[in-house]
């Protein structure tokens, strides 16, 4: 492993496009004593808040071709090739104006 020049620090970002890198593009890897170490997958779970669950789950079933893995009164839940995309109906009454999205972080 290469350190940076003048200091002895141990770790280093390691550009996207570098040959023989396996990383999707939103992904952020740091390199700690010869180790991959992957900081986040990105985006995985977008909550949208909803007032009508019922009709919200059949338009989203048709939107994304699948139906809900998690089928719950407090919650629907869709996975997409790996993106999971929640509904949820108490959401306005916490405050959620718009989807908000979680990064999956090790």
């Amino acid at each position: 492993m290469d350190r940076l020049s003048g200091t002895d620090r141990q770790t280093r970002a390691v550009e996207l496009d570098e040959p023989n890198s396996t990383m999707s593009d939103n992904q952020q890897c740091v390199h700690n004593e010869g180790k991959e170490l992957f900081m986040t997958e990105g985006v995985k779970t977008i909550i949208y808040p909803v007032t009508d669950l019922a009709r919200n789950r059949t338009l989203y079933s048709t939107l994304l071709g699948v139906q809900p893995y998690a089928d719950e009164a407090y919650d629907v839940g869709f996975n997409v090739e790996g993106q999971d995309v929640g509904l949820d109906p108490h959401g306005h009454s916490q405050g959620m104006t718009a989807p908000v999205g979680y990064w999956n972080a090790d």
